[in-house]
């Protein structure tokens, strides 16, 4: 059993803002959860927050890259909109199309 237990040990610095305060955490705490219990819960909820979080991170760069790539194909080609006005078909003129879109949002 005793291959079953590890003790590391954690200083504080009282002098640095946040050892301080984390040492007020586990001496003021409630008697219900020992100081190991405590440490462990934090940890473990740490290093679980930062796994979701780069993996959100992941997924929202993902997502930006395919879209900032669809509008960057978009972008090279020169725009052909059709614009329906009072049941007429319109075709608008390429060129006032370039000028009303913004590419500078695209880094270029």
């Amino acid at each position: 059993m005793a291959d079953n237990i590890k003790n590391i040990c954690v200083r504080f610095n009282l002098n640095k803002p946040l050892h301080k305060k984390a040492y007020e955490f586990l001496k003021n705490q409630s008697d219900s959860l020992s100081n190991s219990q405590t440490i462990i819960a934090a940890v473990v909820d740490y290093f679980e927050s930062q796994e979701r979080e780069n993996r959100l991170v992941e997924k929202i760069t993902s997502s930006l890259e395919k879209s900032f790539s669809g509008l960057v194909t978009v972008a090279n080609h020169t725009p052909s909109v059709i614009v329906s006005v009072n049941e007429n078909t319109v075709e608008q003129d390429d060129e006032s199309l370039e000028d009303l879109i913004d590419y500078d949002f695209l880094g270029s």
